[in-house]
């Protein structure tokens, strides 16, 4: 048997092996998690393999128009039964600390390779942006001719009534988290 269909092999036998038990392929992104939430895409998990053939995950970050990514961020990590939260960067509220994530791109992140746990915590952590608009929908412009962009934060966020799960930080922040599910 030559490599390459022995490394075909392998990789069939470990995205055979990975699965997502959410019902859903991906959770929501949602903007501004308080009193005016919005959904502006979705979050996709992907189970692959690295280079060295090692189990991985691609995060995908989707936003919908007419919003668009500035910058991501995710870190990986596991939870016990009691639900305390390991490998998230947080500070002592509680609160993640984004700018410690280790992962940070655009919109397709890789990670390798996957911790060796059951059930995976997964924060997700956008910049987003659109355009300012004025009440006839025509973009609005500063005084030196540039467009005017409303940014705002968003999370991957499960949605329990699809049977997906989640939460929110222990912290007083609404930054959220997603549980994914390796079989």
């Amino acid at each position: 048997m030559n490599r390459r269909i022995a490394f075909s092999l392998l990789v069939l036998l470990v995205l055979g092996s990975l699965t997502l038990v959410n019902s859903a392929p991906a959770v929501d992104l949602i903007a501004d998690g308080r009193e005016t939430a919005e959904d502006v895409g979705d979050v996709i998990v992907t189970p692959t393999v690295d280079a060295d053939g090692n189990p991985a995950l691609v995060v995908e970050f989707v936003v919908t128009a007419p919003w668009s990514l500035v910058c991501t961020h995710v870190a990986v990590g596991t939870v016990d039964a009691d639900g305390n939260l390991y490998g998230i960067p947080m500070n002592r509220s509680g609160n993640p600390k984004v700018g410690k994530f280790p992962y940070e791109a655009g919109d397709i992140i890789t990670i390798p390779p996957i911790p060796e746990e059951n059930l995976l915590v997964i924060a997700a952590h956008a910049e987003i942006e659109k355009p300012m608009l004025d009440d006839e929908g025509n973009p609005v412009y500063d005084d030196e001719g540039n467009l005017i962009m409303i940014e705002e934060t968003a999370w991957g966020i499960a949605n329990e009534a699809e049977g997906e799960e989640g939460g929110e930080f222990p912290g007083s922040s609404w930054a959220s988290y997603f549980i994914y599910s390796v079989e």
